[in-house]
C-alpha cells in the first residue's frame, strides 16, 4: 500500500485545517487547505530533525485569510531570497506553499496566480 492508503495512484489527501497546529510526520505528501477559515490560521513546524527528514506537504490558500507555516526554531526555514526565514504567509485564494524537510532546515516554495506571499525572519 502506499502512503496515504493509496495504492498505485498519485492522489494526495486533502484536509481542512481549521485551527491553529501543529505539522507531524503523518501530513507528509498531504495538501492542507484553509477552506472556510473565519481568521488566519497558522501551522507551525517541529525543529528540523532526520526524523522529519522526507516530510513534504502543500498549503493552498482558499479563503482569503491568512494561511501561515512558521518554525519553531529560529532561522530554519528557507524561503525566496531568505536563507533564515521564520515564517511565511499568504491571503491570496489559489496561492500555493510546497514546504519539505532535508533533515537540517525547512524549505518553503510558493507559487503565485496575481498575489504575494509574506516572509518573516
Amino acid at each position: 500500500m502506499a502512503k496515504n492508503g493509496y495504492s498505485m495512484s498519485n492522489r494526495a489527501d486533502v484536509e481542512v485545517i481549521t485551527a491553529d497546529r501543529s505539522v507531524t510526520v503523518e501530513d507528509c505528501g498531504k495538501i492542507l487547505t484553509n477552506s472556510g477559515a473565519s481568521g488566519a490560521l497558522e501551522l507551525s513546524l517541529p525543529a528540523p530533525s532526520v526524523a522529519f527528514k522526507g516530510v513534504n506537504f502543500m498549503m493552498v490558500v482558499r479563503t482569503a485569510q491568512n494561511f501561515k507555516v512558521s518554525t519553531a526554531a529560529a532561522d530554519t526555514l528557507v524561503a525566496r531570497n531568505d536563507a533564515t526565514a521564520d515564517s511565511v504567509l499568504s491571503a491570496e485564494i489559489g496561492n500555493e506553499i510546497q514546504v519539505y524537510c532535508d533533515g537540517t532546515n525547512w524549505y518553503a516554495n510558493g507559487s503565485t496566480h496575481g498575489g504575494s506571499y509574506t516572509i518573516a525572519t
